[in-house]
């Protein structure tokens, strides 16, 4: 049983310190190799907020002006900045298609700024080293000292350890979902999930209401007297299903744990949900409080956040994202654990270096090879023309629309009036064919083509909350802001529109999606194939939508090949998904200026 610590502290060493690696060899480039890679942003304008101390401003944030950022960072990135004989560190917190604001480290020491910089020029973004592994390996070192528990949680990744249940509950557990509002999917997994007494699996396919299962068993739990931690890889995943639960049931006693800029959908369709920075203290709890759920990372639990607080039932959602050691870290708090994730959807970043390999997948899918538990069957989110492609080749057909959106449309208060071939309400689910060719991490055309259509969307009648945007690099996430900040007038109107990457979007809908696919260099097509083809992220992107789905992109693209037999079953994907569309031919000829 050691061997598991032995494994799992090896495994959280290789991904730290390969991840060290390659900074410090990113370290060693001149300045411009950094920018042309993504990894830093040279000669910005800053502007920095903070206290007067004598001749210096104790800085707590600078915002920085960033006319063309091609980096990778995004909000939560930790960062190094330099300039002037000034180095610091800090966090971006806001970044927008032309602005990045990084608030100082206080752990590390506020910056202090001459009088004569707090406005100035000459500053540089670089990625910097977080090395937090003591946080996960600390919980689970410490099961030398745990026998019970490193048994319990050695046979259930063996195994030897399947998941229990309290038959004896059954029937109750059953005519108890049968009161909630749940379909018969649904019913099953909570039921299942509520007599279990050790772990169960609840497969969620997109739309399916995992996150609505959810929030009914962590309510019920909770007032049953039990304290419920709901964890997920991301904030943004456990922003999702407190949202969920206090849509949904409306308990008071949830609190969220996570900085001010770790809200990200949490107040999403008017949510109100209790936040604390500090500890659970400051939210009103104590040890000998009952019947609580908090939301916070498996980093919090080895904090002075939650440290001493006693967990009963662990909900894990998006578990097909966590890997096994960050699992491993947080199962340690409680010994009933819950975990809600789809493995055909994104799964964890893994050093391809791990050599461990039944480690190297996520938590869910490790479990699912044991005990599948249930999967959710009906989708309440998709139209049948949208639902149509994943559910064949990710679900073997057997994830089906409810009545309620198989059919379901958008509703325009008045007609739009251009793009109509691309806007049509009655063709759910349509493919954009710009048939351009050469472009990399930047597509202007797509940029300005999503403005124009959103612009159009927008005068139609659909709320800017309703839209999604999606792509897969920053520098085109970037892109498309910049071209609706050009095109809408309305800042408050653009920031109601979620534009981000395909990672931060699971767990999350919108009447309308616009994917944008980017690339037609077939070079770095093909390099970047096991990221830009990966099936999981396909799977993501075409299955947001409920009732409209626009994806842009070039047919070049699908010429794209691979010497790697299973890169290239990727790349057929990819393909099959192109030839199953309705598509709308876009040509353009226009000369776009990349750089």
């Amino acid at each position: 049983m050691e061997n598991l610590i032995a494994r799992l502290t090896k495994f959280i060493d290789i991904e730290y310190d390969t991840e060290n690696t390659k900074t410090d060899a990113i370290w060693k480039l001149p300045l411009e190799d950094r920018i042309a890679k993504g990894e830093a942003i040279g000669n910005l304008s800053a502007h920095f907020v903070g206290t007067e101390n004598g001749p210096s401003m104790i800085a707590l944030k600078a915002i920085f002006e960033c006319p063309d950022n091609i980096s990778k960072f995004r909000e939560g990135t930790p960062v190094d900045v330099s300039g002037h004989g000034i180095k610091f560190k800090g966090e971006i917190s806001q970044e927008s298609g032309k602005k990045i604001e990084v608030l100082t480290d206080q752990w590390s020491g506020y910056a202090k700024i001459p009088k004569h910089l707090v406005d100035s020029s000459g500053w540089v973004i670089d990625r910097t080293k977080t090395d937090i592994r003591h946080i996960l390996k600390d919980p689970i070192l410490n099961l030398k000292l745990q026998p019970e528990n490193l048994r319990r949680i050695d046979g259930i990744l063996s195994g030897t350890i399947l998941p229990g249940f309290k038959e004896s509950e059954r029937v109750s557990r059953m005519q108890q979902a049968n009161g909630l509002m749940l379909d018969d999917s649904q019913k099953t997994a909570f039921a299942e999930a509520m007599i279990a007494e050790n772990y169960y699996l609840i497969q969620g396919p997109p739309g399916t209401g995992k996150t609505w299962v959810l929030a009914y068993l962590a309510t019920e739990l909770a007032k049953e007297g039990k304290n419920v931690l709901v964890t997920a890889f991301t904030h943004t995943g456990i922003n999702n299903a407190l949202q969920k639960i206090n849509k949904v049931t409306g308990y008071p006693h949830t609190v969220k744990m996570g900085k001010s800029h770790q809200l990200d959908g949490l107040n999403y369709d008017d949510a109100t949900v209790k936040t604390t920075e500090s500890n659970i203290g400051s939210a009103g709890y104590s040890s000998s409080s009952r019947g609580v759920i908090v939301g916070a990372t498996a980093f919090a639990l080895s904090t002075k956040r939650l440290k001493g607080f006693p967990f009963d039932v662990l909900i894990f959602d998006e578990a097909s994202q966590m890997t096994v050691p960050m699992a491993v870290s947080a199962m340690i708090a409680g010994k009933k654990c819950i975990f809600i994730g789809d493995h055909q959807q994104l799964p964890p970043i893994i050093d391809e270096t791990q050599t461990d390999k039944e480690l190297a997948r996520s938590i869910f899918e490790h479990l699912f090879q044991y005990a599948p538990g249930t999967m959710l069957q009906t989708t309440y989110r998709m139209h049948q023309d949208i639902n149509a492609f994943p559910s064949q080749h990710f679900y073997a057909g057997r994830l089906k629309p409810d009545a309620s959106a198989a059919t379901r449309i958008l509703q325009y208060t008045t007609a739009p009036q251009t793009h109509l071939d691309i806007l049509r309400a009655d063709e759910p689910a349509v493919f954009v064919d710009l048939g351009h060719t050469g472009q990399g991490t930047r597509s202007p055309q797509e940029a300005d083509l999503i403005a124009e259509l959103v612009e159009q969307l927008l005068l139609s009648g659909i709320k800017p909350k309703d839209i999604g945007i999606l792509a897969p690099f920053r520098a085109q996430v970037r892109l498309i802001k910049a071209a609706l900040e050009q095109r809408i007038s309305d800042e408050k109107t653009v920031k109601k529109i979620f534009v981000d990457t395909v990672e931060r979007i699971q767990g999350q809908e919108r009447d309308v999606v616009l994917i944008s696919l980017t690339t037609s260099d077939l070079k770095m097509a093909a390099e970047k194939a096991e990221f830009f083809f990966k099936p999981q992220r396909l799977n993501v992107a075409i299955t947001r939508a409920k009732m409209k789905r626009i994806t842009l992109g070039s047919s070049n693209l699908f010429k794209a090949r691979s010497e790697n037999p299973d890169l290239q079953k990727c790349m057929d994907l990819f393909r099959a998904f192109y030839e199953a569309s309705k598509v709308v031919r876009y040509d353009t000829t226009a000369d776009i200026d990349l750089f």
